[in-house]
């Protein structure tokens, strides 16, 4: 799928030129938008480059290269949650 992984590339960049992500970081933009392409809604994971960007940073990049927004969700704070759930 040789746009689909020009498109990833380019969102990846978008994400380092807008400062969400670091340019060493640059896998991370690319899972980010395959996850997109998947149709995958949230992606758990404790990366600390992924778990700091801004929520509605995040998405407005997704808005503007008409790709499904992702949510990135934390470990710990998705336990604290099932937890409470639990109570």
């Amino acid at each position: 799928m040789a746009v689909g992984h020009g498109i990833t590339e380019q969102f990846a960049r978008v994400l380092i030129t807008k400062k969400l992500l670091p340019e060493e970081e640059f896998n991370d933009g690319f899972l980010l938008a395959e996850a997109s392409f998947m149709g995958v809604e949230g992606l758990l994971t404790s990366d600390k480059h992924l778990t700091s960007i801004n929520e509605n940073a995040l998405r407005l990049a997704f808005e503007e290269k008409d790709l499904s927004p992702v949510t990135i969700h934390r470990p710990r704070v998705l336990m604290a949650l099932i937890k409470g759930v639990e109570r």
